[in-house]
């Protein structure tokens, strides 16, 4: 199964079973793959932020998809 293929039956399961109005997600800016397969699910892009990892600061992006 390609990382992809989940997004769909897992955003269902969340919006169908809570009152959740986005699901939200995090990944290095660095992390293309990722970037990749959150944009493909419809994963909006909200905020760009600073964030310590390993006692050095690296790029984040935020992401949420919000309930349709």
């Amino acid at each position: 199964m390609r990382s992809l293929d989940a997004f769909p039956p897992a955003r269902w399961f969340v919006f169908a079973c809570s009152a959740a109005g986005q699901v939200p997600a995090l990944t290095d800016a660095r992390n293309r793959g990722s970037v990749r397969v959150l944009e493909r699910a419809g994963f909006t892009r909200l905020a760009v932020r600073q964030a310590p990892f390993k006692d050095e600061l690296c790029t984040e992006f935020v992401y949420a998809c919000h309930r349709p």
